[in-house]
């Protein structure tokens, strides 16, 4: 793995070991019933496929991470 994702799984481990000393499971678990249902991405997909559309999940990113700065 390169150093840049290397630098950014371990900040991203760091950060859900702080979030998780934020927040107990038992309140996130309370919060759960307080969210809005899935909107159901895949059946919008199946249906845009059905109705002879695109049917697209995607991300657009300025440059990769994973890449030199070019800057």
């Amino acid at each position: 793995m390169s150093d840049v994702l290397s630098r950014i799984c371990a900040d991203k481990r760091e950060q859900i070991a702080k979030d998780k000393q934020a927040l107990s499971l038992a309140d996130l678990e309370q919060r759960l019933d307080q969210i809005s249902p899935p909107r159901g991405f895949y059946q919008a997909l199946q249906k845009a496929r059905a109705d002879n559309r695109y049917g697209l999940i995607c991300e657009i990113k300025m440059a990769s991470p994973s890449k030199a700065d070019p800057g």
